[in-house]
């Protein structure tokens, strides 16, 4: 009962202590329900972060694992074609060897005559015996000619030198250089081909006094009655510059310029933009020319002809040889690069694939770069002893890992 009364009498201090405690909760709940917030944040991202990252290493090692399945697989399949090309490559190289050793056999034995080769050699040395020969007449015809030629050069070229040389000539009463009185004793005379030069200079100096029409006039008797040589005096003394019209360098200058301007400027406005004017165009100088097989043109034909007939006989009618019946094509071609040796695996790889040099055209075929217009085909002849080598694998299209690169 005492219990009782002491609670009942402080209910109004409890009741202030509930009403504190409740006012110190509602003033902390904010913050302790955003600290309870961020404490659940942190946990579920922590939660997630280590999900993600389980869940990351297995796709890493899933995928390293799937890398080295595809790198081993693409390996295989790498060192598979390589294989194959080699083994394409040993075939063609052995199927060159064999149809050269074919075709120098089949030549030496029908094609080639050693007999009638020896005979067109000896023709080939006679004609060209007969041309050295011709070429020598030629030789010496010219070299007459340009010495003849020579000659009259150096005889014009000696004249008119001495026509330049008549001032010493040789007087009456002075003697010349080339005529001194001390050399004619001596003996020692200057002479130019066995003639004395002061004879050359004598006929050289009447040449050109009568080709110049000069003829000797008499003395003229002056005022004081002496004889003097006639002189003629001058029409005017005054000097050059005085004698020229007042504005001569001006109208030179102009002139001048406008020769300038007609070289650099035309006589329309200069507008840009303007369409070229494109030259016409010029047939070739084989315009026009017929067209000759190379079996039919004397021309693309070796050999000799045997007589001027048959080179003036019309193209259309020649006799130097006919059309092939058959076109002649090797399933295997010497030609397969321009630059690089034809015996290299690689060479002769990648001409089968292109064609080559002749056989740009036909590109890649069934049958490993053989033209399909060859006599030899697919459908072999019962009997007959034709191999190929086989065909590289081929992959097929269902595979998982068909076109990966």
């Amino acid at each position: 009962m005492a219990d009782f009364y002491g609670v009942w009498s402080c209910r109004a201090s409890v009741l202030r202590k509930l009403d504190a405690m409740l006012d110190a909760r509602n003033a902390a709940r904010q913050q302790e329900l955003q600290a309870a917030t961020d404490i659940k944040r942190v946990y579920r991202g922590k939660t997630v972060r280590n999900d993600l990252n389980r869940k990351r290493a297995a796709m890493i090692r899933i995928a390293s694992a799937y890398r080295g399945y595809r790198g081993r697989v693409r390996t295989q399949q790498i060192l598979e074609e390589m294989l194959a090309r080699e083994r394409m490559a040993v075939y063609h190289y052995h199927a060159l060897e064999i149809q050269g050793a074919f075709r120098g056999y089949q030549s030496r034995k029908y094609n080639y005559n050693h007999a009638r080769r020896k005979r067109y050699l000896q023709e080939v040395v006679d004609a060209g015996d007969a041309v050295r020969a011709e070429l020598r007449e030629h030789e010496q015809a010219l070299l007459e000619e340009r010495a003849a030629n020579k000659e009259v050069a150096d005889q014009a070229k000696l004249q008119a030198t001495a026509q330049n040389l008549h001032h010493l000539v040789s007087t009456k009463s002075i003697s010349g250089v080339f005529n001194s009185p001390y050399m004619r004793n001596s003996g020692r005379m200057p002479t130019i081909r066995g003639v004395e030069v002061e004879q050359h200079l004598t006929i050289s100096a009447k040449d050109l006094l009568r080709t110049r029409g000069y003829t000797k006039r008499g003395l003229e008797v002056d005022l004081n009655g002496q004889q003097r040589i006639p002189l003629k005096g001058l029409e005017s003394r005054r000097s050059v510059q005085a004698q020229d019209p007042y504005d001569l360098p001006k109208k030179a200058a102009d002139l001048e310029d406008a020769l300038s301007r007609l070289k650099r400027v035309g006589p329309r406005e200069f507008h840009a933009g303007n369409r070229v004017a494109l030259a016409p165009y010029q047939r070739g100088i084989s315009g026009g020319t017929q067209f000759l097989d190379p079996w039919r043109n004397p021309f693309l034909v070796r050999g000799v002809p045997r007589d001027q007939a048959e080179m003036q006989r019309p193209l259309n009618e020649t006799t130097l040889g006919k059309f092939p019946e058959k076109p002649f094509h090797v399933s295997v071609g010497g030609n397969k690069s321009t630059v690089l040796p034809n015996g290299i695996f690689d060479v002769i790889l990648e001409a089968e694939q292109t064609g080559g040099v002749v056989r740009t055209q036909n590109g890649r075929t069934r049958r490993f770069g053989i033209p399909d217009t060859c006599d030899v085909n697919d459908d072999v002849v019962p009997g007959s002893t034709l191999f190929f080598p086989p065909s590289p694998p081929k992959q097929r299209p269902n595979h998982p890992l068909a076109g990966t690169a």
